[in-house]
């Protein structure tokens, strides 16, 4: 089973649809940048208190490289751009879930794999 790196709208869409654990029964592991966490988590709706309380399997992770960041922020938001530093610095991701077309856009340039919300239900 593949591992991911899952951006905020999904983690969203997801949880609104009452269907996070699909997450869980689809890959291996589930990894998301804390910048990811942080913008989930701003909001008391149903998709915080579902990511808050899944962290048993879905992996808050710190990216190492912040001087990264620098590279992307012109197009992409924070969440965005911490996924793709986290699967370029995690070699066991195998699959990144981004939304935006930007974001999906880039993430193919840096030769990673990508799939949207639709690709995982």
């Amino acid at each position: 089973m593949p591992r991911v790196v899952v951006n905020s709208t999904p983690l969203i869409i997801l949880s609104n649809i009452n269907q996070l654990d699909l997450l869980k029964k689809l890959y291996s592991e589930i990894y998301i940048p804390e910048a990811v966490f942080n913008e989930v988590t701003e909001k008391t709706d149903s998709a915080c208190h579902q990511i808050k309380s899944h962290t048993d399997w879905i992996h808050v992770c710190k990216i190492t490289d912040e001087s990264q960041k620098r590279m992307y922020q012109a197009k992409l938001h924070a969440g965005e751009v911490e996924v793709m530093i986290l699967s370029q610095e995690n070699p066991k991701a195998d699959l990144v879930i981004l939304d935006d077309n930007a974001a999906k856009k880039t993430a193919k340039f840096l030769g990673l794999n990508v799939t949207g919300s639709l690709g995982v239900i």
